[in-house]
């Protein structure tokens, strides 16, 4: 019952309103915890699920054997699941560069900074080619349409490349976007649709 409804409560606050999906406790049991393989068949609320059941056996029952039995279970079977190939390689292995510019967000919106942004992903991309370059959301602190194109060449110079950038919307707004690129500048934009409440967007109720 405790692990259920710790599960549901997670569950609850990645879901509503658009939720806060960060830092579920399943998060924590990243490799090389034998829990991490029960990702792959449970996913993180799962594995959250296991966590919890775990802590709630323990502190009803530490003295029991079968307690005991069950832990083991869990821990192995995440073992052995940990060990199992879900995914198999499909063509030659494609290279990635992400980068991440370490732009204070205190200065990143300052209109005086903006060449420095620009300067050190373009730094970047060059120190680091690869065939496809990924940037940050809100990597360049521009609308798309307002950015160089040769800053939009200098990225793509070894590949393609996908960038966090504000893009313009038909009504006049603008949304977060991620905008693929190839190195003929062709673009194709994936708006970001799990916005962060009183963040992002103002949840009903709340526009006062």
């Amino acid at each position: 019952l405790f692990a259920g409804l710790w599960t549901l409560s997670e569950w609850l606050r990645g879901t509503l309103l658009t939720g806060f999906p960060w830092l579920a406790v399943g998060y924590s049991q990243s490799p090389p915890s034998p829990l991490a393989g029960w990702a792959s068949v449970l996913g993180v609320y799962g594995v959250g699920f296991v966590v919890a059941l775990i802590a709630a056996l323990l502190f009803s029952g530490w003295r029991k054997p079968q307690v005991w039995v069950t832990i083991l279970l869990l821990l192995s079977g995440g073992g052995l699941l940990r060990g199992m190939d879900w995914t198999q390689p499909a063509g030659p292995p494609v290279t990635v560069s992400l980068l991440q510019g370490n732009v204070p967000q205190s200065m990143k919106w300052d209109p005086d900074r903006l060449p420095l942004s620009v300067d050190t992903y373009l730094r970047l991309a060059g120190r680091h080619p690869a065939a496809i370059t990924v940037l940050p959301e809100t990597a360049i602190p521009l609308f798309f349409s307002e950015v160089p194109r040769d800053v939009l060449r200098g990225l793509t110079r070894h590949g393609e490349a996908l960038i966090g950038v504000a893009v313009g919307t038909t009504d006049g707004g603008y949304t977060n976007a991620a905008v693929a690129l190839t190195p003929e500048l062709k673009a194709k934009a994936y708006a970001k649709s799990h916005l962060v409440p009183f963040g992002e967007y103002a949840p009903p109720g709340f526009a006062w």
